[in-house]
Order: C-alpha cells, then structure tokens, then sequence
C-alpha cells in the first residue's frame, strides 16, 4: 500500500459471505472507480467454479442501498422488535405452564426434605454427630438449593416488568443503529454496530423471472449480553431463550 494510502472501509465491509460456499463478499472488480465497483465471491474471483460456482457480481452502490434500505424499512423497527417480544412471552409461559404441571412434585419432594433435615439436626442435638448424619444433612441441603433454584418468579406482573424493560433496552440500541447507519460519517461506529448485533449477512444467489440476483439474509440480536444480565428471566432461562430475529432482504431490482 502507498504512503499515505488507506484502505477504504465500506459500510459492509467484511460482513457479507457468500451463500453458496460461505466464503466471503467483497469487491471483486472495479474498485478504482466507485460507480463501477463490484460485489463478489472472491473464492470464485480466486480460484472459479472449482471451489465456488458463485460468479454473480453485483455493483457496490447497488447492494448498499437496498440492503441499507431493506434493513431501514423491514428490520429496524419497533414492530420487528414488537414480535421478537412476543415470541419471547409465548415461550416463557409455555415453560412456565409445563414448570407448573411438576410443580407438586417439587413442592412434595421439599417438604420431605425439610421434615428430614429436621430429623437430622435433632440428632446432633442429642449428641450424634457422626460423618454420616452430618454428610446426610449436607447431601438434603445440596438438593434443596436445586428445588429452590428452580422456582419460577411468581405472576404475569413479574414477567411484563422484564419484558418491558427488555424491549425498552431494546429499541434503545435500534434508535442509535438507525442513526448511526443514516449519518455517513459516522461508517465506522455504523459497521461496528452492525458487526456487533447482526455479524454476517449471508447472500444467496437467486434466480426469479429471468434475472439473477442475490437475497440477503441474517439474525439480529436485539438485547446483547448487557440486558440479560441486568434483567436476568422468568425462572433463570431467558439467558438461554432469547431469539435471535431472522429476516431476509430481496435486492433485486
């Protein structure tokens, strides 16, 4: 690279792979003049059909406008945000009900440990304090943290509360994308963003009314590891539940 040159960093930059042999997107062709640079598979550009018969090219320009635009208009909205919640509310309380149906089962199985436990502190009060009650009450108390762990936050009240303040934390982080991705100066906080909550977009070459074309495709994480461990979930697992959203942009033409 000259002195003085720097490499160009594009909103995309680094974030597309190819749909067909997972190699990565990038400019294959044209990259002198701006109007004429073109998106690609370089492993095809590389070493062709061999390893990847991918040869659709597609003019920089064009990707990134309508992949900005299809992310602006389907993926960056408080409704897209409205329906990850919702699928998330359905899952809880569907786990929530099956928890409910063994519920007794816990409740019995603690009460018995509790009578027990009783029975064995009774015994060291009476002088018996053998290696074996005293393994005994550690092994019933070992066990009745796992049944308490277990228990679900009590009432929909609860679970509104975290879910709100889930997509509150939510649409925060959409707002400053939204912004970050319409102030062209501000590209590399932009893309880092973008790497941060979507990663790859993944391009699939199709073919429709005789003219070839790619379809974007991808997951974005709403919440990021920051909001679940300020809210934490309904019994512990919406660490382990939360959706990633998928969604797909068309950029033909």
């Amino acid at each position: 690279m000259a002195r003085g040159q720097q490499k160009q960093i594009y909103l995309f930059s680094g974030l597309l792979q190819c749909g067909e042999c997972g190699g990565s997107i990038t400019l294959v062709g044209g990259r002198a003049k701006i109007s004429r640079s073109e998106y690609g598979c370089a492993l095809h550009a590389q070493r062709g059909d061999s390893v990847c018969k991918n040869n659709l090219r597609v003019q920089r320009q064009q990707i990134e406008e309508r992949l900005l635009a299809g992310l602006q208009d389907k993926v960056l909205r408080e409704e897209f945000i409205d329906y990850v919640i919702c699928r998330l509310e359905e899952e809880i309380r569907q786990r929530h009900e099956t928890f409910e149906s063994g519920l007794k089962a816990l409740r019995d199985e603690k009460q018995q440990i509790e009578t027990e436990l009783r029975r064995l502190v009774e015994m060291i009060a009476v002088g018996n304090t053998s290696s074996t009650v005293m393994a005994a009450i550690t092994a019933r108390e070992a066990r009745l943290r796992e049944i308490m762990n277990q228990v679900i936050e009590p009432g929909p009240g609860s679970l509104q509360e975290k879910l709100g303040e889930l997509r509150r934390f939510a649409v925060s982080r959409l707002m400053r994308l939204r912004g970050l991705v319409a102030n062209p100066p501000a590209i590399h906080k932009a893309r880092a963003l973008l790497a941060e909550q979507i990663g790859k977009f993944t391009l699939e070459r199709v073919e429709e009314n005789g003219k070839v074309s790619f379809k974007a495709n991808g997951n974005i994480d709403f919440f990021g590891e920051e909001a679940l461990t300020r809210v934490g979930g309904a019994g512990g697992q919406t660490c382990t539940m939360l959706p990633q959203a998928m969604f797909f942009v068309d950029l033909a033409a």
